[in-house]
């Protein structure tokens, strides 16, 4: 009996390796992003970044978030967002916490649109980013994992991406 606990104990540890941590396909980056959309595990299609300084333009490697309590428990008052509408869309905007009253730019005519392609490599997927066609943006998604946020003990995706250009 205690062979059979061990055998499943290891089985069950590595289902749970390989359905976080690294992206081997695009196909499990999209499901991800899918239901952050459809699903209420994620209670909302925004996935944010803290862009204290502009971070999120200077920093080689980037964390999202796709939870609204993300920012809670956080000293950052500047946020980065990524709102998708679908899978392949999104618009980008800022928000800011710590000002009375916390603010979000609004864009006219779709000026923060951007449109997301994913290409699977050999042994990672890329995201890049456009806008208005033009490439802004390339990222290895390093890793999706499940995490709990510190602040209030929510449950979270999170993406890593690494800026590759």
């Amino acid at each position: 009996m205690t062979h059979h606990k061990i055998v499943i104990s290891i089985l069950f540890g590595f289902l749970f390796k390989t359905s976080t941590g690294q992206v081997t396909t695009a196909e499990q980056l999209l499901d991800v992003i899918s239901h952050s959309i459809n699903d209420d595990y994620s209670f909302t299609n925004v996935w944010t970044t803290c862009n204290k300084d502009s971070l999120f333009f200077k920093s080689d490697t980037i964390e999202l978030y796709n939870n609204s309590n993300y920012r809670q428990g956080f000293s950052c008052c500047y946020y980065l967002n990524w709102r998708f509408t679908d899978k392949f869309n999104f618009k980008q905007n800022f928000t800011a916490f710590c000002e009375e009253p916390p603010g979000e730019t609004i864009y006219p005519n779709n000026d923060n649109l951007y449109k997301i392609e994913y290409v699977n490599k050999d042994n990672y997927v890329e995201m890049y980013v456009y806008k208005k066609n033009v490439l802004t943006n390339k990222y290895k998604v390093v890793a999706i994992d499940n995490t709990i946020l510190d602040s209030n003990r929510d449950k979270c995706y999170k993406i890593t991406l690494v800026r590759t250009q």
